[in-house]
């Protein structure tokens, strides 16, 4: 019995030193693949990479190798399936930014995160839709639609926006729009109800919001000229905007335009020509931003009908044409 207890022993012995062997072996070669694995990725500098869907590891491997952030394409490979394994994760596509001196878990923990490049996109106050469009064709990180977009004027909301690389220009200008419409069903049942007698519609409100936005950049002067044009609608009397007559003639358009509104601009037949025309012109001449369309839906009530431009970025405002003259007088004389 005790020659069989000491080969039992024996055996035992000789399993448990091979299990701490191959336990030793295991844990070296796991750590030797962690640190070579920290050595494959090769973050220099900032670098910027893009993923395609339904791309596999073994191809995102060869494109980081070939665009020299991973130094070892298998290696990789290997940590990258091992990763996704462990933590039950899977690359996600996208355009993306890694710091420089970032390790091979950083690129993971970006890539699996879905943390894509954010790109910024500012659509200022008074652009008119040809404009945003031509701003957004000019961004090649869009996807643009082979043919021509048709947006109604004064639909799309001024704001800065944040979008990722590959968006479509249509979404894009669905997601602006998205944002008026909210933005005004929030705004218009608030809305100061003195003005039902005289602006019958959120789009309406929209309309001389436009005009009102071209007339002058300073948030405390929109709602006081919001209500000379309401003053005026109500009287039945013309607007007599400016920027209305410079729009139906697309005259910032004009190359030879010297910024002037001549005698015969303001003779024009155009339908927007606010001279010839009374009320609101047919559709916005521009997207207005917040604080316009606040303006009018909250307008400083005034007996003012009238107000010229004192050429530093404000207006003088007149209750009676004869002081309107004066203003204009005034202001002629000083600039």
């Amino acid at each position: 019995m005790k020659i069989q207890s000491n080969a039992f022993n024996s055996i035992v012995y000789k399993i448990l030193s091979t299990l701490t062997v191959l336990t030793f072996v295991i844990t070296i070669g796991i750590s030797g693949f962690i640190f070579y694995a920290f050595h494959t990725v090769n973050i220099k500098q900032d670098s910027v990479f893009f993923i395609k869907k339904n791309t596999s590891i073994k191809e995102i491997s060869q494109d980081l190798n070939n665009k020299k952030i991973i130094n070892r394409k298998t290696t990789f490979y290997c940590f990258a399936k091992l990763y996704c394994k462990v933590y039950n994760k899977q690359i996600i596509a996208g355009e993306y930014s890694l710091k420089s001196g970032s390790d091979i878990i950083d690129l993971m923990k970006v890539i699996t995160a879905g943390k894509v490049i954010q790109h910024q996109i500012i659509i200022p106050e008074g652009f008119t839709v040809k404009q945003v469009l031509e701003r957004i064709k000019q961004l090649d990180n869009f996807t643009h639609l082979p043919h021509s977009i048709t947006v109604r004027e004064g639909s799309l909301l001024p704001e800065t926006y944040f979008y990722t690389y590959g968006t479509l220009d249509l979404d894009f200008i669905k997601r602006t729009q998205k944002m008026m419409q909210n933005f005004l069903a929030i705004e218009w049942p608030k809305r100061d109800k003195r003005i039902d007698k005289i602006i019958s519609s959120p789009e309406e409100a929209v309309t001389l919001a436009s005009i009102i936005e071209k007339e002058t950049y300073i948030d405390r002067e929109k709602p006081l000229i919001a209500g000379v044009y309401l003053n005026r609608l109500q009287k039945n009397m013309r607007l007599q905007a400016d920027p209305t007559v410079i729009y139906g003639l697309n005259l910032v358009e004009t190359k030879k335009w010297d910024g002037r509104v001549l005698y015969s601009h303001l003779k024009s037949s155009s339908e927007y020509n606010t001279y010839v025309y009374k009320g609101l012109p047919p559709t916005p001449i521009c997207n207005p931003g917040r604080a316009s369309i606040l303006g009018v839906l909250h307008p400083q009530w005034t007996q003012k009908l009238f107000f010229v431009a004192n050429g530093n970025g404000q207006h003088v405002f007149a209750s009676d044409f004869d002081q309107h003259r004066k203003n204009i007088k005034s202001v002629r004389s000083s600039s």
